[in-house]
């Protein structure tokens, strides 16, 4: 049994629907087509909205949106939607293979670092064998 959650497909939207959500929350956007999210990924203020061509995940603290957004963009989780991906289309499922993590805070990760020192926290936490990391860094191209 694993120690971690991983994202649920519940927990991304197509586009904003609640008017609410569109005024008080943070929010990720990211293409539901391509493969590139770490790439393409976008930090939006309350009031700002998106596309129903747009997955967004939303928060209340500007903060956890902020490191969801560095966290999507790194190499480990760009490989890890990869990982599910068949076609053109990213859609909310292949998120499952994506460690769930506190954007708040957590004990082993600093989310005030670069993106690429994220991707070298994570690769620690998930406890990485030098021969994954290769792999990784080299299948997934910035």
């Amino acid at each position: 049994k694993s120690d971690y959650y991983f994202i649920n497909k519940s927990d991304i939207y197509w586009g904003i629907k609640n008017k609410a959500d569109i005024e008080t929350k943070w929010k990720v956007a990211f293409p539901a087509t391509g493969i590139k999210q770490y790439k393409y990924n976008w930090l939006l203020k309350p009031g700002e909205l998106v596309t129903d061509k747009f997955l967004v995940i939303m928060f209340d603290d500007k903060d956890e949106a902020m490191n969801c957004q560095k966290y999507i963009s790194t190499k480990f989780a760009s490989f890890a939607i990869r990982t599910l991906i068949v076609d053109q289309n990213a859609l909310r499922k292949v998120y499952r293979n994506v460690p769930l993590l506190n954007f708040k805070k957590e004990k082993d990760l600093d989310w005030s670092e670069s993106v690429s020192e994220i991707d070298n926290q994570l690769y620690n936490k998930f406890a990485l064998e030098e021969e994954d990391i290769k792999f990784i860094d080299n299948f997934i191209k910035r």
